[in-house]
């Protein structure tokens, strides 16, 4: 006669165990590396929200990164900077003639004068400078803004933006011009002496109508 099998005790709790600990001490280390990528992204200002997936891109072997929803393409590297370059929509006309940015109505630029040009606002620099008049004839039958009315100068064969002065004598052009009237402006601009020989004048008339351009010689 057999001698009854005898089961282990004991045993079931001892493994229990063990598999608890295995799995207390996983979370652990999951933890840890969760924390560690987090600090890691925070040194280099990075956030998760802000780390793109890799994606193959249209006609791009191999793929490349996809923007975040909502981000905002960095411009080229070369582009110029805004105001840095002439900006016209009209070709340049003489010094001597008139434009007409609309039905009725003509610009026009005159009276040049070499001056002394005199700080007065914050981030003014004095210097050699040149005068000039601006005139809009408006024969329309109703006022038209100038409220938005802009005028830039450039000078020298790199076409280099000038520095807009008050003084002396600067006038800006009215905010308006009637219906059948005549408003003038008087422009103070720093421009070196020996680069007067290609200056260009631009103006930004009103939003929507083209931007005109006058260029010429100015004598010193």
């Amino acid at each position: 006669m057999s001698s009854p099998v005898e089961t282990p005790t004991g045993h079931g709790p001892r493994r229990m165990a063990l598999v608890w600990i295995t799995i207390g001490a996983v979370a652990v280390i999951i933890a840890v590396i969760v924390v560690t990528i987090g600090v890691a992204m925070a040194n280099n200002g990075l956030s998760p929200a802000s780390v793109s997936t890799t994606t193959p891109g249209a006609g791009e072997p191999g793929g490349g990164a996809t923007a975040s929803p909502g981000s905002t393409p960095a411009p080229p590297q070369d582009s110029p900077a805004p105001g840095d370059e002439p900006f016209v929509t009209a070709s340049p006309l003489p010094f001597a003639e008139a434009a007409e940015p609309a039905p009725g109505v003509t610009v026009s630029v005159g009276t040049f004068e070499a001056v002394q040009g005199e700080a007065q606002l914050a981030g003014d620099v004095a210097g050699p400078a040149i005068r000039f008049t601006v005139s809009i004839v408006n024969g329309t039958g109703k006022a038209i803004s100038l409220a938005t009315a802009l005028v830039n100068v450039y000078y020298g064969a790199d076409q280099s933006p000038a520095s807009e002065l008050q003084k002396p004598g600067g006038s800006p052009l009215p905010a308006e011009v009637a219906a059948g009237a005549t408003v003038t402006g008087t422009m103070v601009f720093t421009v070196p002496e020996e680069e007067r020989d290609h200056v260009l004048i631009t103006m930004d008339y009103q939003v929507g109508d083209p931007v005109l351009a006058f260029e010429g010689a100015i004598p010193n």
